[in-house]
């Protein structure tokens, strides 16, 4: 970070996990900070993450048992990761006011110039035109996971995971976050479809 000309950063999922100490560490060492979050819907994010670990361990998601799915959600990680509205709280701590950026992980795929430019403005670097943006990639997917549907089977234990957090995370950025607990269209009160 020693250009004094290029704006630079660092991103990872683990920072949202940090505790007080090192965020205090962090805000002594550089108090300007402008801090970004992307809060993906929890379910999804545990999902995701639980497919990763799949991966990670050599095994296809038809070797692995609705149990194991579960055990991997309920995990201090997945819950401590999909936990926004305690990461926000706690870094705002650190850093008041607008130094947080908060968006929503969906809003890469629906409006990424949107998306971008409020990035942007965030970091104190000027927007550009939705066009110059497409024309240099932002609706390109720069990487995609395998794209499984939760199991119908499991989206109860999920909601029942994942309901209050997402409320809390919803007044803390006063949004209408009620779609994340919504089940996909194959799924009917957490069983699967007759079909299957």
């Amino acid at each position: 970070f020693a250009d004094p000309v290029r704006f630079e950063g660092e991103i990872t999922p683990a920072y949202s996990a940090l505790d007080e100490s090192t965020i205090a560490r962090i805000r002594d060492v550089a108090p300007q900070l402008r801090l970004i979050l992307i809060c993906r819907n929890p379910l999804e994010r545990a999902w995701s993450s639980a497919i990763m670990v799949l991966s990670q361990l050599g095994m296809t998601i038809d070797e692995a048992s609705d149990r194991l799915f579960v055990d991997l959600c309920r995990s201090r990680a997945s819950l401590a990761r999909g936990d926004y509205a305690t990461t926000i709280r706690r870094w705002r701590k650190f850093f008041p006011g607008d130094a947080l950026l908060a968006l929503r992980f969906e809003s890469i795929r629906t409006e990424p110039e949107t998306l971008i430019n409020r990035t942007l403005g965030h970091i104190g670097v000027a927007g550009l035109p939705d066009a110059e943006l497409r024309r240099t990639g932002s609706r390109s997917v720069a990487f995609s996971g395998p794209g499984y549907d939760i199991r119908p089977a499991l989206w109860r234990e999920l909601q029942t995971l994942y309901a209050a957090r997402i409320a809390e995370l919803a007044s803390l950025l006063e949004m209408d976050l009620r779609a994340g607990l919504e089940p996909p269209a194959h799924v009917s009160n957490g069983k699967p479809p007759d079909a299957l």
